[in-house]
């Protein structure tokens, strides 16, 4: 699936560099379904690889930290290159992948493979996956609708039955994972798409769902830094993408040795310590940071940022791993809760601006219109200082152990 994933997400790069002005965006959407597609089966996939082949060398840890190094070259560079490229043409954002994605999908094809293609695989819950799925897709647009009115959808009558629709699924889902996959009825050789009694470990709840969340906000913090430069600092895109360097470098010096230190002494402190700090500065940013601050004082608190979140992200992403079976990765459920936390701070950071602004925003870019400024600082804060903590206690190796 990894490989597959790397192969699909190459090929949407591809399509989407094809994509026609005549078309009114509408291909360029579809070929970015593909290219998520793709990545989805990618990242989903790569962390349960680390789990299934490092754990018995006591190295998940080390490993965690050296794809978090790949994941924030990824952040400086993505970016600093998109920004020196944004003049010349966009669709050197997707070209940019295409060598990367090729020599990935030969050296996966040669030297990843699984373990046995005889392994016990549990059959695939299609109707839990169809229901969850679609109720996603339906909360996203629901979003996407009311950040961007139009005449074909509007909020009194699309909107709210698209919302009911949204309510069905979510319910058809509960019950059919509860009362027809799960519960008495459960078995691993036909495993529910979402297993509900991984929500009663609280090694679970406090790794993937509490730091999925944070790590949402932690994302959205990024991209709405990345636009801050270019609002009242009137900084171009590549200038704007060079000052978020320290962030990622953060992230990368102490991302390999928290996951190293992680493997030696444990997760329980390095987790609790970088998710706590990394929530403080986090909190810190929001507060200090003014359309007038020096670009210096901002530079240091995405250093400091960063460091912490380094210092958490490695050992959470172990734990994560290390807290559930490998049939259903808990990183997977991970990601769900960022992709959640990410559409929840959009809408409510930007819940104070006009749709014409938003639009302004995102489709043209250029950064903020300084009479929406007051707004969007406000709209910043609130899912700032609403993220989630981290729990007093955090899983060791042999709390997971036990959990499992």
């Amino acid at each position: 699936m990894f490989n597959i994933g790397l192969f699909i997400f190459t090929l949407g790069s591809f399509l989407c560099e094809l994509a026609q002005r005549k078309y009114n965006g509408y291909d360029l959407l579809g070929y970015r379904v593909v290219q998520n597609l793709g990545g989805t089966l990618l990242f989903s996939n790569c962390f349960a690889i680390v789990a299934d082949k490092f754990y018995s060398y006591n190295q998940v840890g080390l490993t965690s930290g050296i794809i978090n190094i790949a994941f924030v070259t990824g952040i400086i560079l993505g970016p600093v290159i998109g920004g020196a490229t944004v003049k010349s043409s966009w669709k050197w954002v997707f070209f940019f992948n295409l060598p990367f994605g090729a020599l990935g999908t030969l050296a996966g094809s040669l030297y990843c493979h699984a373990r046995s293609l005889l392994m016990s695989i549990p059959t695939f819950d299609y109707t839990g996956f169809i229901s969850l799925m679609a109720a996603l897709v339906l909360l996203f647009v629901i979003v996407v609708s009311a950040l961007f009115p139009s005449d074909k959808v509007s909020e009194n009558s699309s909107l709210i039955g698209m919302g009911a629709a949204m309510g069905i699924l979510f319910i058809v889902f509960i019950i059919q994972q509860t009362f027809v996959r799960g519960g008495k009825r459960y078995n691993s050789a036909k495993a529910p798409f979402m297993n509900f009694n991984l929500f009663m470990n609280w090694v679970f709840n406090n790794t993937v769902v509490l730091g999925g969340l944070a790590g949402g906000v932690a994302r959205t913090n990024l991209t709405f830094s990345f636009i801050f430069f270019q609002g009242p600092y009137s900084k171009d895109p590549l200038i704007a993408g060079i000052l978020l360097i320290p962030f990622g470098l953060g992230i990368m010096i102490a991302g390999m040795s928290a996951g190293r230190l992680a493997d030696v002494i444990g997760f329980r402190y390095l987790y609790t310590a970088g998710l706590d700090l990394a929530s403080l500065a986090t909190l810190i940013m929001s507060l200090v940071i003014m359309p007038k601050t020096n670009t210096w004082i901002i530079s240091a608190l995405l250093l400091v940022s960063g460091l912490d979140w380094g210092l958490y992200q490695s050992p959470s992403a172990s734990v994560s791993m290390l807290s559930g079976c490998l049939i259903i990765p808990p990183y997977n459920v991970t990601m769900l809760f960022q992709m959640i936390a990410i559409v929840i701070c959009f809408k409510v950071t930007i819940s104070g601006m006009p749709p014409e602004a938003v639009q302004e925003l995102f489709i043209y870019g250029g950064g903020i219109d300084a009479m929406y400024l007051p707004s969007f600082m406000h709209g910043w804060k609130i899912p700032v200082m609403a993220k989630p903590e981290s729990d007093s206690e955090v899983a060791s190796v042999a709390d997971i152990e036990e959990a499992k």
